[in-house]
């Protein structure tokens, strides 16, 4: 995009795709920083989704310390002193530096913007919630307060696991997946 988006561009862009492709009604998979787009969406459009899969995603409110590290980082890579820096290493990515600053500032935005957490325990349909139990971006420990909000969600880790279960665990978290989406039907 030629400019940076928040978490409502995100559910926006959705919504005219769920209209274009006329569906009515699905079960809606999120993964980290998508499954806030898809808790968001849920909350918002809760007639077009029949079940939510949250997978490693942020529920809460608060920054932790990483993520205000990850934050001042990105602003570092984003600032003038570092672009000379950034563009070399954006050009053998072929990456332009204003996407890369786009990128960036949509990132810090949509994380700043979001209220997701205090929304979803507004949406009561059933939610699966995956997590991997060595994901240092968003453990468990970060997220239990806002799952107690939530009144069907069914939690599931992933022992072997940290932010990227469907990979690291691939098998298991297909069956996971499928034995939700049979679940009650």
């Amino acid at each position: 995009p030629s400019h940076a988006l928040n978490i409502s561009d995100y559910v926006n862009i959705l919504n005219r795709f769920y209209i274009k492709l006329k569906i009515s009604k699905s079960i809606l998979i999120g993964h980290s920083f998508g499954g806030k787009v898809a808790a968001e969406f849920a909350v918002r459009y809760p007639q077009k989704i029949e079940k939510l899969v949250l997978y490693s995603t942020d529920l809460t409110k608060k920054k932790s310390l990483f993520k205000k590290y990850l934050l001042i980082l990105v602003n570092i890579l984003s600032s003038r002193k570092m672009s000379f820096l950034i563009k070399l290493f954006l050009k053998k990515s072929k990456i332009s530096y204003k996407n890369f600053l786009v990128l960036c500032k949509t990132y810090t935005d949509a994380r700043l913007e979001s209220k997701t957490s205090e929304k979803i325990s507004r949406f009561n349909k059933p939610i699966l919630y995956i997590y991997g139990k060595y994901d240092f971006l968003f453990p468990l420990s970060k997220v239990k307060l806002n799952l107690k909000k939530l009144s069907q969600v069914r939690v599931v880790e992933f022992e072997k696991s940290s932010h990227l279960a469907h990979l690291e665990e691939e098998k298991k978290f297909t069956k996971k997946l499928l034995e939700f989406i049979k679940l009650n039907k």
